[in-house]
């Protein structure tokens, strides 16, 4: 047996290693930090005095190997905010070790505090508090008082804080610092007050992360609304009072009456969320049981669920005040809704509702119909006509219908409001289906847009697609079974005409729309004849304040290698007119030889403010050789984030993947859910901390059916949904 001695920064360990037959054994465990709720990141591992392995991450997880069986020193460091912990261990096997907490350091600060025409020079009795203000920091630290001289020493561990002055008969001072190990504090000097106290105190409420907006009252002479930490403050001459705590959706809270002769904290308050119970009916048309049914309700404050007994009634216990949507489900039956819910009661009864078997025979054609000029969209009646008979129903406020028992076959849907351009469609029903339309008014040229489409191979034209691009909006039809189209309240002006069909080349054109206008025939070609060239249907820019998003789109592909973005300043007239393009992206791989669609996308982070650029597109085929495309113009405004901001997702409509980006003026605890129509959660995109910014998230439908889908943000206070279509 051979003695080994170990010199590790100070340290003297007398280790015995007793070698083994060469073996791998794996060796992990956990470390946290003190003081930090869940970032346990940074911290370095060596064995033997040996760096091995990377950092741990965010769960404080660390592993390494070792090749013989023995005693190993084990040290873990996080420099320079906390002590390093050494550990013996003897390891002949795998092995968890046992989770190790290092010790944060601390760090005096000190600091003097004046008082103005204190003519004694006795600085003493200003209360010194520090409050902490970085996330996931849980340090408590001390308040302290000053001396005679003013003085005062802080403990405090690295971190972010809030450091309030204040002293009876001075105006209350503050100061925001980084504890990081080195510089020390300000001197401050607190201007004397000759008529009123300071009074500080916190209000919280209970479900929460954000407590801003709490209306506090001191016996209603004096209003204050808190901040987000809950803290509120006051200026108040010498007196009783009673303090007022109000927040809407929230019980209100009351503290004192309190004495005010000199500064004072008041006691934390905390404010709970008002709840009520739900209640209603729900029966099942073909039976005199009723049970089982499920009843959701979805809002802001989250989703409540409860079942039907056999009458057909429910409870929906401990809902928040809140404004909420309503889903009828049972297996077997159609699907029912309400909405804008109002729970700001006890006790809140709502409507009741009848559930309908499902037949195997007959669908259910539901969707959505706009009023271009209006946020309303209630009231527009949308009719199925065909050889089985008719079927309608009328919008809600958002636009929504459902027409249920609607017999498989053809049918002319008609969406009919008065005043507003009706919008005719071509629909096969052979499962459920979803639709959608635009209704313009009246006051302004609209004109109908009719055509044929072929299919090359067939005597069945039905199903191509038919999409009008305009310059803010897009309008969309299908063919019948003769390749014959139409499409109602087209604005006058200039249009892209795109036409697809699944395993078909598609075909583009532009028009202008003066009047009533029948298009030129269009037949759609197969796989066989000629090479399909590289068709690039669309380059364009998106200029955000931190990046510049192009984004290209290619109806077919034919030996494509990739695609390389370009970039060249746009100069002025005169300096020159052969620019310099330069390769600012790598090779962005194509798809080949394919006759379906593809979206690519480049980000440039490399942008200066208030400078114009012009980007192509060089693609390469498989040979080699190269083309470019036209160039585009942006200009870079140099715009920073104020406002929190929910962006439409792009593309849309889109198939499978789209992507949705968002703004926000601070760091911030995010959330990014997708709902399907009926508020059920499809889901959770995004979850965790997000830094100030402009963020994408990129959302993948494959596995999901056509239709409308729901996508709402959630960052602190902050909430926002957007609507976006997935068509295959």
């Amino acid at each position: 047996m051979s003695k080994k001695i170990l010199f590790l920064l100070g340290v003297s360990l007398s280790l015995a290693v007793i070698p083994n037959i060469c073996h791998a054994f794996q060796v992990d465990g956990i470390c946290k930090l003190q003081h930090q709720d869940s970032d346990w990141s940074g911290t370095q591992l060596y064995v033997n005095n040996q760096m091995v392995g990377d950092p741990t991450q965010n769960n404080g997880h660390y592993e390494f190997w070792v090749n013989e069986s023995g005693t190993y020193v084990i040290s873990l460091w996080n420099y320079p905010h906390y002590d390093v912990k050494h550990m013996a261990v003897y390891i002949d096997s795998d092995k968890t070790l046992e989770t190790v907490e290092l010790q944060a350091k601390e760090y005096t600060l000190e600091g003097i505090c004046t008082l103005q025409n204190q003519p004694l020079g006795n600085y003493a009795g200003t209360f010194i508090i520090p409050l902490v203000t970085q996330p996931g920091l849980s340090f408590d630290p001390q308040w302290k008082e000053t001396n005679r001289n003013g003085g005062y020493a802080l403990k405090l561990v690295a971190g972010n804080y809030h450091i309030d002055f204040t002293h009876s008969g001075y105006s209350s001072d503050y100061m925001d610092i980084i504890v990081d190990g080195s510089g020390g504090l300000d001197s401050f000097e607190l201007q004397e007050l000759l008529s009123s106290y300071y009074v500080v105190g916190r209000c919280y409420l209970d479900d929460q992360a954000n407590h801003s907006g709490t209306t506090v009252s001191a016996s209603g002479e004096y209003t204050q609304i808190t901040g987000n930490q809950g803290k509120y403050e006051f200026s108040l001459p010498a007196g009783n009072y009673t303090f007022s705590y109000t927040h809407t959706g929230y019980l209100p809270g009351q503290l004192g009456p309190v004495g005010i002769a000199d500064s004072t904290i008041l006691n934390d308050v905390t404010l709970n969320r008002l709840h009520g119970v739900v209640y209603g009916n729900c029966y099942l048309s073909d039976t005199t049981w009723h049970a089982e049914t499920t009843v959701t309700i979805l809002g802001g404050s989250g989703s409540f669920s409860g079942s039907t007994d056999g009458d057909g009634g429910f409870q929906i216990f401990d809902v928040p005040y809140d404004n909420y949507d309503a889903t009828y489900y049972h297996d077997g039956y159609w699907d029912e809704y309400q909405y804008s819910i109002l729970v700001f009661s006890d006790v809140t009864s709502l409507d009741d509702e009848w559930l309908y078997p499902i037949s195997p025979s007959v669908y259910v054609v539901d969707g959505e119909c706009y009023l271009t000029d209006t946020t309303w969209h209630a009231g527009t009646t949308v009719t199925l006509s065909g050889n089985s008979g008719t079927f309608n129903d009328v919008t809600s406020g958002g636009g929504y219908f459902l027409i249920e028992g609607v017999p498989g076959g053809s049918y002319n849907a008609n969406f009919h409001h008065d005043g507003y351009w009706d919008d005719n469609q071509y629909v096969e029903v052979n499962t459920n289906e979803t639709m959608y339309s635009w209704l313009s008014p009246l006051a302004v040229p609209y004109y109908d847009v009719d055509g044929y489409c072929y299919l090359q191979d067939t005597t069945d034209h039905g199903g191509t697609g038919v999409i009008l691009w305009g310059a803010s909006d897009y309008w969309s039809a299908s063919t019948g079974s003769g390749g014959y189209y139409s499409m109602s309240g087209i604005p006058s002006g200039s249009y892209d005409v795109d036409f697809y069909h699944s395993g078909y080349y598609p075909e583009f054109s532009n028009i202008s729309v003066t009047g009533n206008t029948t298009l030129s025939s269009v037949t759609l070609g197969c796989p066989g004849g000629e090479p399909l060239p590289v068709v690039l249907t669309d380059f364009c820019a998106s200029v955000e304040p931190e990046y510049v998003l192009l984004i290209w789109n290619t109806a077919g592909e034919i030996e494509c290698y990739g695609w390389v973005v370009q970039r060249s300043l746009n100069k002025a007239e005169g300096w020159g007119s052969i620019p310099i393009w330069e390769d600012i992206s790598p090779v962005i791989p194509g798809s080949g030889t394919t006759i379906e669609p593809h979206d690519y996308s480049f980000t440039d982070c490399s942008t200066n403010n208030h400078e114009t650029y012009n980007y192509r597109l060089k693609q390469i085929d498989i040979g080699g050789s190269a083309t470019y495309s036209d160039y585009i113009t942006v200009t870079i405004s140099g715009m920073d984030v104020t406002e929190y901001h929910l962006y439409q997702n792009y593309p849309n409509p889109f198939n499978p993947v789209t992507t949705i980006s968002y703004s926000l003026p601070e760091a911030v605890k995010v959330s990014l859910i997708v709902y399907d129509v009926g508020g059920r959660s499809v889901t959770e995109i995004v979850s965790g901390w997000r830094d100030e910014g402009v963020h994408e998230a990129v959302f993948d439908g494959s596995g999901l059916a056509s239709g409308v889908y729901l996508y709402r943000l959630t960052a602190g206070e902050f909430t926002d949904t957007g609507k976006m279509v997935l068509m295959k």
